[in-house]
């Protein structure tokens, strides 16, 4: 049939957040001088930032543990979850991508709701 093909939406934070049932990692955390005791970071937080397998790939994280922060990709096992310190520089508050032209890849699953276009995702 000659049915027109749906428009797909691009992949939305705030979209994802409402489905996840999270919030973002605000940005004041990311721009405050910070005590190693309490990075104000807390558990289930989203955000974005570098996959340390794959050091040009921006992905979207969720904070495991706080102060020092173990983060888990999502959509990937929590065998590649990894540490950084919460002054790290290569994690960003949800939306930097967008505001500075990198592109983000989305939580792997999720690109049904993509532009059809090849997307790379952080294979493993």
């Amino acid at each position: 049939s000659n049915q027109p093909v749906p428009l797909q939406r691009s992949w939305s934070w705030q979209q994802y957040l409402n489905e996840q049932k999270a919030e973002a990692a605000p940005s004041s955390l990311f721009t405050q001088v910070r005590s190693t005791q309490r990075s104000g970071f807390k558990v289930g937080m989203k955000l974005e930032g570098i996959d340390p397998l794959h050091p040009s790939m921006f992905c979207v994280l969720t904070v495991v543990i706080g102060c020092r922060l173990r983060l888990h990709i999502d959509g990937f096992s929590e065998c590649y979850d990894f540490w950084v310190n919460a002054d790290s520089a290569s994690i960003k508050p949800a939306g930097w991508c967008k505001e500075h032209n990198h592109k983000l890849h989305p939580p792997k699953g999720e690109h049904r709701r993509l532009p059809a276009i090849e997307v790379s995702p952080c294979y493993r």
